[in-house]
């Protein structure tokens, strides 16, 4: 069996998830966005399936309870090389979960998630900015 060709790749130093997302979301594409790991010796890959542009399912390398809370994880990644494929590379894989929300409303949440993330301090506290 031959691997897939991308119809598109790049890496997120150059353009932001969020801005691969609202690409893919934009022109309506059909097929899985595959992201690497930041890190070359990590293993995996975490895939995101679309369906005329919106995100309804996903395979995480990560183990996480739901898809917009795992996917929280990816937009800390800032070198990681990624590609979009006319397939569906997700169904079928163990792990898969499934989402209903828009794409839009999901990368809000993720957002809002990063940015409550980068306040906490390791012990839970939201740390205080300065004025």
């Amino acid at each position: 069996m031959t691997a897939p060709t991308p119809i598109a790749q790049g890496d997120l130093s150059q353009k932001p998830l969020a801005h691969v997302m609202l690409s893919i979301f934009d022109r309506e594409f059909s097929g899985t966005l595959v992201v690497w790991p930041d890190d070359e010796g990590q293993a995996g890959q975490d895939r995101l399936l679309f369906r005329r542009g919106h995100i309804i399912a996903g395979r995480l390398v990560e183990p996480a309870t739901d898809l917009s809370r795992g996917m929280l994880a990816l937009f800390h990644r800032t070198n990681a090389p990624f590609a979009f494929y006319d397939q569906d590379l997700v169904t079928g894989m163990e792990g898969v979960l499934f989402t209903s929300d828009h794409v839009y409303a999901l990368i809000a949440e993720l957002a809002e998630g990063f940015t409550r993330f980068c306040r906490l301090d390791r012990g839970g506290r939201t740390r205080r900015r300065a004025p």
